[in-house]
């Protein structure tokens, strides 16, 4: 066994190396299982003792037996015992990883494996990531329509007998859904124009201006970034009372135009823009603002469309300011609709039905728009990577 193991080791760690992270991926994916288990074991351990006043006997023993099983486990794939847990255990985690990605392949006339296998590989393991996330929505998109029972059911409805289509109606027929979306518009679309204008703006001043003292203004701007956001929270809110813009859309907008983080992303992009460029628009005779606005932007848009979407986002997803400074429900926005329609003040029964409903009406847009703007997205974040 231990020759057949080696054999295979010695043609997998020639291979190709989608091959080798596919075969770790599956190692640990054992591993993930394992302690799964254990962690079932004891969720319903507990669950019964809750329900009967005291431990089962059985699930006791089995659980005992599991956890001892576990450490031998991690005892063997982290060098503490040389005893194998379980047959076909061929190498501590260590000498796996050191076996399946070695430094220097040890025969270099094996060939390895043609692109179609490794492409199709990749997209394998990239398609399985991807519908484990798409799970939680493709639930989200069902339970939109089935009723609160069938929400709750034990085992769970896949998909509702007599789907509920008057959920959408009824969502829009209680509450005030259409404002609510438009507030969220409304907000998300003046914070990303004025928030991508500003920062590109001041990105250009910091890195092609020399003023005294740009750079302890940089580092103390970029430092603000590093403060939780509960910590200015307060002052925040005394800022916006007393400019009277307490319950009211312009609220939610003039504290997050100028974010730092979006600054010093600009500033990173605009440092690559030759200085030449701008000297030789200079010399023709353009104006500073026309220099900017006809010649830096354009350069640095993948920049600007990456903070578009940053910022887009960030204000659509908002809840914790919506919710300390707005008070009247026809301000509100969509994360604040959400808990109005969710029912959450006590003594209400929770609207599971019609909170996945909105949830799936409010985010579907967001998933279609995304799909449109990702290669801008990638984009930008790829030439950012390599700025200096």
């Amino acid at each position: 066994m231990p020759n057949k193991v080696n054999g295979i080791i010695d043609r997998i760690k020639n291979s190709n190396s989608w091959l080798r992270i596919l075969l770790m991926f599956g190692y640990l994916v054992v591993l993930y299982v394992i302690a799964l288990l254990a962690v079932v074991i004891m969720v319903a351990q507990t669950l019964f003792v809750f329900a009967s006043g005291s431990p089962n006997s059985n699930l006791v023993i089995f659980g005992e037996a599991l956890a001892e099983y576990i450490k031998q486990i991690i005892d063997f794939l982290f060098y503490k015992s040389n005893t194998k847990p379980f047959p076909f255990a061929p190498f501590p985690i260590i000498d796996f990883i050191a076996n399946i990605f070695p430094a220097h392949s040890a025969n270099k006339n094996i060939k390895p494996i043609s692109p179609f296998i490794s492409k199709a590989t990749l997209n394998i393991v990239v398609g399985f990531i991807g519908l484990i996330c798409l799970i939680p929505y493709l639930f989200m998109i069902s339970s939109s329509l089935k009723s609160t029972y069938e929400i709750m059911a034990w085992p769970p409805v896949i998909w509702p007998k007599e789907p509920k289509w008057e959920n959408l109606s009824l969502l829009f027929d209680k509450w005030p859904v259409d404002a609510w979306m438009f507030n969220s518009a409304i907000v998300a679309i003046t914070v990303t124009i004025a928030s991508v204008f500003l920062c590109t703006l001041a990105g250009y001043g910091f890195a092609k201006y020399n003023f005294k003292g740009k750079n302890k203004l940089f580092v103390t701007m970029v430092a603000t970034a590093m403060i939780p956001f509960p910590i200015v929270m307060i002052p925040l809110y005394v800022l916006v009372g007393r400019m009277g813009m307490n319950d009211s859309l312009p609220g939610l907008v003039v504290p997050f135009v100028a974010p730092a983080i979006g600054i010093f992303l600009m500033r990173q992009y605009i440092l690559a823009v030759p200085d030449e460029l701008i000297q030789a628009a200079r010399a023709d005779g353009a104006g500073e603002f026309r220099i900017f606005w006809q010649i830096v932007v354009p350069l640095v848009w993948p920049g600007v469309a990456t903070l578009a979407i940053i910022q887009y986002i960030n204000s659509w997803n908002s809840f914790l300011w919506p919710l300390i400074i707005l008070r009247d429900d026809a301000n509100y926005t969509i994360p604040l609709g959400l808990t109005e329609v969710f029912a959450l003040q006590v003594g209400q029964e929770p609207q599971y039905a019609l909170a996945m409903t909105f949830a799936a009406v409010t985010t579907i847009p967001i998933i279609i728009l995304f799909s449109f703007v990702q290669k801008y997205y990638i984009a930008g974040l790829s030439a950012g990577a390599v700025k200096g």
